[in-house]
């Protein structure tokens, strides 16, 4: 059992910070927690079959609801193992994102709407996988968006927070209507979902995240999204090539590794050159690649680095 008590409300990050041992062997915990101070708490789950235990550092930060309670967390011992898929590294310069950006926003039909550079390119992206996939007009197809909840929170958290605080957007159509309709369309789908990020959206996730908690497993996720979703990850804002390593200077290529990779995720990075360029990191089956590599309207938008 997990004691939440003394903070005026939290809201819990399971990112694992240090790890010894095998989830594999994963045999039921037995959880002893104590308190570092009002913002971090030491999670321990001891295996009772090899004795082996986890140390897991478990981020908690406050956001403005009242509770004092016992919860169980559902912790899984599982290995995701992804269907087999590929990766490439798609490029988009600056002057290719303004287009996008700009044909987006001279399609659109109301003039309250002002579609970003990054949800113009979301779009496009959301469109040209889905038309790779060739899925059937009837079927339902999301993009989905991790958001930062930092400064929708009231008060804001601040910048410099040290973990992830992020919800999933979620837009929805049908593979119909994705192609019925223009680029302009599709973006308005996505900045709709941004603009109904509020305060209230993220206090009311975590309220009924504490009547029914759960931890996110990207198999059982997959798995309902039937490999019509895409999913948009990392942000173009993230200062990755500012960090320079034991003075070795500026990187020059930026790569995510393995983890947390499935058919239709989509990681995105600013380009080497800066100036609003964009990476996007596509992770596919083979044929779905392919398929997309051969899509001449998407291709004519991708740049050379």
């Amino acid at each position: 059992m997990w004691k939440v008590s003394k903070n005026e409300g939290v809201f819990m990050e399971s990112y694992v910070m240090e790890r010894h041992g095998d989830f594999g062997d994963y045999d039921g915990p037995s959880t002893q927690m104590t308190e570092k101070d009002d913002s971090y708490m030491d999670l321990r789950h001891c295996h009772g079959r090899q004795g082996v235990c986890e140390d897991l550092w478990v981020s908690i930060f406050c956001i403005h609801f009242d509770i004092n309670c016992l919860l169980l967390l559902p912790f899984f011992g599982y290995r995701f193992n992804p269907p087999p898929f590929e990766e490439r590294f798609f490029h988009f310069s600056s002057e290719t994102i303004a287009k996008l950006k700009a044909r987006a926003n001279q399609e659109i039909s109301s003039n309250n709407t002002a579609i970003s550079s990054f949800q113009a390119l979301a779009a496009f992206l959301w469109k040209s996988i889905i038309q790779a996939k060739g899925l059937k007009p009837d079927q339902q197809t999301h993009c989905k968006l991790a958001a930062n909840n930092r400064t929708r929170l009231n008060p804001p958290l601040p910048e410099e927070y040290f973990g992830n605080s992020l919800i999933i957007l979620t837009s929805t159509t049908t593979v119909g209507e994705l192609f019925k309709h223009n680029l302009g369309w599709t973006a308005s789908l996505v900045q709709q979902s941004v603009v109904d990020l509020t305060n209230k959206t993220v206090n009311d996730f975590a309220d009924s995240w504490f009547k029914s908690p759960f931890v996110i497993r990207l198999d059982q996720m997959i798995e309902k999204d039937e490999g019509n979703s895409v999913q948009v990850g990392s942000s173009p804002r993230f200062n990755i090539y500012g960090n320079e390593f034991a003075g070795l200077g500026k990187p020059i290529a930026v790569r995510s590794g393995y983890a947390n990779k499935y058919d239709g995720k989509i990681t995105v990075y600013p380009g080497f050159e800066g100036r609003g360029s964009v990476d996007a990191e596509i992770s596919l089956s083979s044929a779905y690649m392919r398929a997309l590599e051969s899509n001449k309207e998407f291709m004519a938008v991708v740049s050379s680095p």
